[in-house]
């Protein structure tokens, strides 16, 4: 889906959850598998072009579990809507903050993505509050979290020194690369994952992908060497 404009302005609206049901069977037992989903509404202001994605609960077999996967899957949803409102301030740091992430975010992207006209960016959230920063892979999404402290940093306006929000930016954009355009390892993405000390939690076993996308994105965009961005900027 290609904008008239060079990126897409996203709004999103989520729907209720509903609560899915399916058959399942474990050994030779029967057993009923359930789970939330909510739809996430995509439409962009500059064109108007719009997509529906769904985000889904872990699943559930028995309702004790029910229980836990129902407060996690809440939890999550709230803590969307939040990052989807960013924040309400009449902080001038706060929104000059958000300006520059985003306008960064849109430098970058069609930078990494030029060949690649059948995929449209993400949303892209930036919320104040002391959780992570993280790419939404069911909703498209990239939340940079700003902590309460981060206006105070050295640099944090100057984007060419590389403040905490940019390593953040760049991290969460590798995972949007790794995920949407298909690739294989390369030999030295390969040898940068074993020779690197550090690994992402909650990513996929396998981070010979991600760490190909830092050779081949991030650190040919920046001119940096690839184990030196890792130790200090990722």
């Amino acid at each position: 889906m290609k904008c008239k404009a060079l990126m897409h302005a996203w709004n999103v609206a989520l729907s209720q959850p509903v609560l899915k049901r399916a058959a399942i069977r474990l050994g030779s037992e029967l057993r009923e598998k359930r789970w939330f989903e909510v739809e996430a509404f995509r439409k962009c202001s500059s064109c108007g072009g719009n997509d529906i994605r769904t985000i889904r609960s872990r699943s559930w077999t028995s309702d004790t579990d029910r229980e836990r996967a129902e407060e996690l899957f809440q939890q999550g949803l709230t803590a969307t809507k939040k990052a989807l409102c960013g924040w309400e301030a009449a902080d001038e740091q706060l929104n000059t903050l958000r300006k520059l992430i985003s306008g960064t975010y849109s430098a970058i992207w069609p930078a990494w993505f030029q060949n690649t006209d059948q995929l449209s960016n993400a949303v892209l959230m930036v919320s104040l509050g002391d959780g992570s920063s993280v790419y939404h892979r069911e909703l498209d999404g990239i939340e940079i979290a700003i902590q309460t402290g981060t206006p105070g940093e050295p640099g944090v306006f100057d984007a060419e020194r590389w403040p905490s929000w940019k390593g953040e930016l760049v991290h969460e954009m590798l995972h949007e690369y790794e995920t949407k355009v298909p690739f294989k390892s390369s030999e030295e993405g390969i040898r940068l994952f074993r020779n690197s000390e550090k690994r992402f939690k909650d990513h996929p076993k396998d981070d010979t992908r991600y760490f190909t996308a830092v050779v081949e994105k991030a650190t040919t965009y920046f001119h940096m060497e690839p184990i030196f961005m890792l130790r200090n900027y990722l």
